[in-house]
């Protein structure tokens, strides 16, 4: 009976000693259920902090994220002074057309898709054999293999090359100084002015993508490049010799222009180890000047969410969503109630004519009370809002690696 609110049993026109000992005992259960409340929510949020330590993992994903982007940034090189020496450009040195295609070649594909170790430098003893290796032994299948990274790590799917292009118009201003001006430009938009540290490059939208080409690891590196120089060159070459063009989204142009704005090179690649499904993404992003931005940006799922990579069962993450996921149904539940229940209330006071006039004290009071039940009412329902999109957003992130997990096997 005492759970009850305190409008339910005061009265304007009782005595006041009766109504000071109702309002006293209403404190009393409101500094009870206070107390209660504390409790619960820290056992709430202490079930969803171990929850959301084990469901991310966070320490074993950037150990995994991290490799790529480092390996990509730092052995992704080109510009190499003589066959198999060492590269001396990188990722950030890529400033021009013929930058890009010679990472892509000679950097970015041989480190991703390449299946062979080299050797030690200034060996003597392997000076006229083939700077590249396999390691069989006691391994059932030759060691490393072609679509292997970094000797813990398989692509999945082929490198997808796909780019966001702007379509050309008339340009703001021509200035003819002797030398033939071209009467059209390709506008874009401003790139972000601190790409490198702020700038997170998502996967272009299906309605941005004008151009798509995939490099399928399964090939020969003879497939491959002819793949990438049939790219920069529009198929020229490929018609001197007299064979089929491999670009298929070229169209005897290159597939390079002035009228793109931005490319991303992505794979999808699963850590065998650890069973972490990781989309990779190089993103260059062309901006008014001329000048090419550069990102390496990670996404990582786990594809068993509730067990270790050797299968056994998490079970303390199996309690702590299981705490949390009830302690959040109840709330729900009550926050609903009591919803509805001020709603209710809310009609009948208006239903109910007035019997004296209100002093200012009074109105205040009440103004007070109904901001703090307003602003309790705000909060849970926040509460509730984030706790349906984390969990959707989890179920979702489930399902689609759940989605490419099985596209991958079967294919």
């Amino acid at each position: 009976v005492l759970s009850r609110d305190a409008e339910d049993y005061l009265d304007p026109n009782e005595s006041a000693p009766v109504g000071e000992l109702l309002t006293y005992v209403q404190k009393e259960i409101h500094e009870q259920r206070s107390c209660l409340g504390v409790v619960s929510t820290l056992v709430m949020i202490a079930a969803f902090i171990e929850m959301l330590r084990l469901q991310k993992r966070h320490a074993a994903v950037y150990e995994v994220e991290q490799a790529f982007v480092f390996d990509i940034e730092e052995n992704a090189n080109f510009a190499f002074s003589t066959p198999f020496a060492m590269g001396h450009k990188g990722l950030q040195d890529v400033n021009s057309f013929g930058d890009f295609w010679s990472w892509m070649r000679l950097g970015y594909v041989p480190l991703v898709i390449a299946g062979d170790y080299g050797y030690s430098e200034m060996n003597p003893r392997v000076a006229n054999l083939s700077s590249q290796i396999h390691f069989t032994g006691t391994h059932p299948e030759p060691s490393p293999k072609r679509g292997e990274w970094m000797r813990f790590n398989q692509l999945v799917t082929s490198v997808r090359m796909t780019q966001k292009t702007k379509p050309r118009s008339e340009c703001r201003a021509l200035v003819k100084a002797g030398a033939e001006v071209t009467p059209f430009c390709y506008h874009r938009t401003y790139a972000p002015q601190v790409f490198s540290a702020d700038f997170a490059p998502w996967t272009l939208e299906a309605s941005e993508i004008t151009r798509t080409q995939y490099l399928d690891f399964a090939q020969g590196p003879e497939p491959l490049e002819d793949t990438l120089l049939d790219m920069e060159d529009g198929c020229y070459i490929a018609n001197l010799d007299s064979r089929d063009c491999l670009c298929t989204t070229c169209n005897n142009q290159p597939w390079l222009a002035k009228d793109t704005t931005e490319i991303q090179v992505s794979s999808v690649v699963l850590n065998r180890a650890s069973g972490l499904w990781s989309l990779v993404t190089v993103s260059f992003v062309f901006d008014l000047g001329g000048r090419i931005w550069k990102r390496v940006v990670v996404r990582s799922q786990w594809s068993t969410p509730y067990a270790w990579s050797d299968g056994t069962i998490i079970w303390s993450l199996v309690v702590a969503q299981s705490i949390w996921s009830v302690m959040m149904l109840v709330l729900t539940l009550d926050v609903i109630r009591r919803t509805v229940s001020l709603r209710r209330k809310r009609k009948v006071n208006k239903a109910q004519s007035p019997q004296h006039s209100d002093t200012l004290e009074a109105i205040m009071v009440r103004a007070a009370a109904s901001s703090a039940k307003l602003l309790k009412a705000v909060v849970d329902w926040a509460m509730v809002g984030t706790a349906a999109m984390y969990t959707v957003s989890w179920i979702f992130l489930v399902l689609r690696v759940q989605r490419v997990k099985g596209h991958s096997i079967h294919s």
